[in-house]
């Protein structure tokens, strides 16, 4: 079906954060092993970057894409909206959904990018527990 990303982030953001407590309870227990911050980085990464890459899709796609519809609809209307109408109340609705999907791409690359440095940090640890 066309529209599951969103649950499908929601339950990547919900295991990277229990994975996440899952990393603070064993650093609390002093059992914390980079293979471990490795193995589950790598997963969440990939998992996370799939998310990343259908909002993408979604977003810029080929055809009817989000971002072509707004740009045509909400951000290109003309004349813009003004005053207290039914009118403008449904122009700010769509620019919110607009600027929601903007708002999921940029966390997911901003969460990407974080599970990308958790890994090299991890691997630091790994090669210098290796000397």
């Amino acid at each position: 079906h066309k529209n599951r990303y969103f649950p499908y982030y929601i339950t990547v953001a919900s295991l990277a954060v229990f994975f996440i407590l899952l990393l603070l309870y064993l650093i609390y227990q002093r059992r914390l092993l980079p293979s471990i911050v490795m193995i589950g980085g790598f997963i969440l990464f990939v998992l996370w970057l799939t998310g990343l890459i259908v909002i993408s899709v979604q977003l810029w796609g080929p055809d009817g894409s989000v971002s072509s519809e707004c740009n045509i609809q909400v951000f290109g209307a003309s004349p813009m909206p003004k005053g207290q109408t039914l009118e403008t109340l449904a122009w700010l609705e769509q620019r919110s959904i607009c600027q929601s999907w903007q708002a999921v791409f940029a966390f997911g690359l901003v969460g990407a990018v974080f599970l990308l440095w958790i890994m090299v940090i991890a691997y630091q640890v790994f090669a210098d527990d290796a000397v």
